[in-house]
């Protein structure tokens, strides 16, 4: 008899070919790769800093108009 899907469970049990586990395998590793270099983790005082920053963005300084002026 089948076993029903329990939400939250993170095993899968099934039978395939050496192949496509290898695959899938490296498919797991590469996603946690894709993951790291994309998901940026901030403790709750940094993400509260940065959104203010983003809320109320501070005046540009002469050096940041020099850099913008010099772009093409």
């Amino acid at each position: 008899m089948p076993r029903v899907a329990i939400e939250g469970n993170e095993r899968m049990s099934l039978r395939i070919a050496a192949s496509a586990k290898v695959k899938l395998v490296r498919a797991a590793a590469l996603s946690n790769i894709i993951n790291e270099a994309e998901v940026i983790k901030a403790s709750e005082r940094d993400y509260g800093r940065i959104l203010g920053l983003l809320e109320s963005s501070p005046l540009p300084n002469e050096k940041l108009l020099a850099a913008a002026g010099a772009l093409p």
